[in-house]
């Protein structure tokens, strides 16, 4: 696949010919984020596969563990995001530091759909004072955390539950 190179890094795609990088971090309570518009909107009582890969870069100072995907049924802004009141669906779990550079590292869960969400947003949705730091590169000018994203996918997974099957055929259940 494609990469690229630049003072934030180098980085192959996982997949294909492209991916991206985000500030997750960078204080005081500074964050970037990535925010697509799925296909269709997300049917309520469904549970969806989410997943998505990230990459450290090898260029700047901090790796953070907070990094999680929000599904929502609008748009999330910039003031949405550094308001830290959004509990993202997905995430990393908290204080597993991601500092690999050279491989993608998978971030996945499942949840179940309210009905009508429309936006996957990733993000570090957490404050300065709630993200795990760890200083990998002292010298760094780069005084953030940098991380390459690919091959974010939401899958229908099937239902949550059981649905009733009123067939008149009764069930039995023995010890």
């Amino acid at each position: 696949g494609g990469g690229f190179t630049s003072v934030l890094g180098h980085q192959v795609s996982r997949t294909g010919v492209a991916h991206c990088g985000l500030i997750f971090y960078f204080s005081p309570n500074d964050r970037e984020f990535l925010e697509i518009e799925l296909n269709a909107s997300l049917i309520a009582g469904k549970k969806y596969c989410v997943s998505f890969y990230i990459s450290f870069s090898d260029t700047v100072r901090y790796a953070i563990d907070r990094v999680g995907a929000y599904l929502s049924p609008d748009t999330v802004t910039y003031s949405d995001v550094v308001s830290f009141s959004i509990t993202p669906q997905i995430e990393n779990l908290a204080g597993n530091v991601i500092t690999d550079t050279v491989n993608w590292i998978l971030i996945a869960d499942t949840f179940v759909a309210v009905g009508g969400e429309r936006f996957i947003t990733i993000a570090n949705f957490y404050n300065d004072a709630n993200t795990t730091t760890q200083i990998v590169n002292t010298t760094a000018t780069q005084t953030y955390a940098y991380y390459f994203v690919d091959d974010v996918s939401v899958i229908d997974c099937g239902w949550s539950g059981i649905e009733e099957n009123d067939n008149g055929a009764g069930i039995s259940v023995f010890p």
